[in-house]
């Protein structure tokens, strides 16, 4: 086997050993320790972690700002369109940032053919922010690709909140 089909194989093999990121983190995204198929991470992290750090469906609703600590990053498993997936949301309380990026949990190549959108809405739904972006892969460091901003990002500061009249 050489370098190219070698390279092939990794990408694609259903055995490849993945690594659970699922939970709450401070400053990095972490990982809890398991190491498994692709066909087990779901029964890992619902068994392990709770159901709360995994999401059935095609959309996800109601990820407010409230729910964060000060600063910290939450990666939650979706499972979505029969696939796999990591949301990864970064708050940065102290720099008024928040960031957001979807990495497909499978080989590199069916990655780019995911797409992901993010709205952010105010709590009156006058007022939406919306970004759609190509998922990225779970190969690529996550926590290289937030502190490249290389994501879903918003300065929470321009964000406005408009009451109810």
């Amino acid at each position: 086997m050489n370098h190219e089909q070698r390279c092939e194989h990794e990408d694609t093999c259903p055995y490849q050993p993945l690594e659970c990121w699922a939970g709450n983190w401070k400053d990095t995204v972490a990982k809890c320790g398991w190491q498994g198929k692709k066909s087990d991470l779901l029964d890992h992290v619902q068994l392990v972690h709770g159901l709360h750090w995994v999401h059935v469906g095609p959309t996800m609703e109601g990820a407010e700002f409230g729910g964060f600590d000060r600063s910290c990053i939450k990666v939650v498993l979706l499972c979505a369109f029969e696939e796999l997936f990591w949301l990864t949301m970064k708050h940065d309380v102290d720099n008024d940032i928040h960031q957001e990026v979807v990495q497909y949990i499978g080989p590199r190549s069916r990655a780019a053919q995911f797409e992901n959108k993010i709205e952010f809405q105010s709590y009156d739904g006058k007022s939406t922010h919306t970004s759609t972006g190509k998922t990225k892969t779970c190969f690529e460091d996550i926590n290289e690709i937030l502190a490249a901003r290389h994501c879903f990002k918003i300065d929470v500061r321009y964000l406005t909140l408009r009451l109810p009249d």
